[in-house]
């Protein structure tokens, strides 16, 4: 990531275009499921690479640790996708702010301009 490429959105425009968080693995998380179920789920401190496959409650808690920790939320990454905004890396804290009703996300965004200016 580019650090002075990294601009500072509308978090709730970017959610209109980047929508719910998607794993292969376990489809969708929605914003409402994640909310009802973070209080139950144990905090997940593990980076992505000691994650389990096909585990939502996994995903939440590692949401839960950014909520839990919201000084730790860096930027995110995302590029231009049909419509909307596909989330390159960076969905776990993007759910963090959402549940933490941010105002902004900090987003290094990858490709188009005009993007950028919705966002603005």
């Amino acid at each position: 990531m580019r650090g002075n490429d990294i601009v500072e959105v509308n978090l709730e425009k970017f959610h209109k275009l980047a929508g719910e968080m998607m794993f292969l693995e376990v489809d969708v998380l929605k914003l409402e499921e994640i909310k009802a179920r973070i209080k139950d789920v144990k905090l997940q401190t593990e980076i992505c690479s000691k994650y389990t496959p096909n585990n939502k409650e996994w995903h939440i808690g590692r949401i839960k640790y950014f909520v839990d920790h919201p000084e730790t939320i860096d930027a995110i990454e995302a590029y231009p996708s049909g419509t909307g905004i596909s989330i390159e890396d960076g969905n776990h804290r993007y759910m963090a702010c959402l549940i933490l009703n941010q105002k902004t996300i900090k987003v290094y965004l990858h490709g188009i301009q005009r993007i950028l200016n919705i966002l603005g």
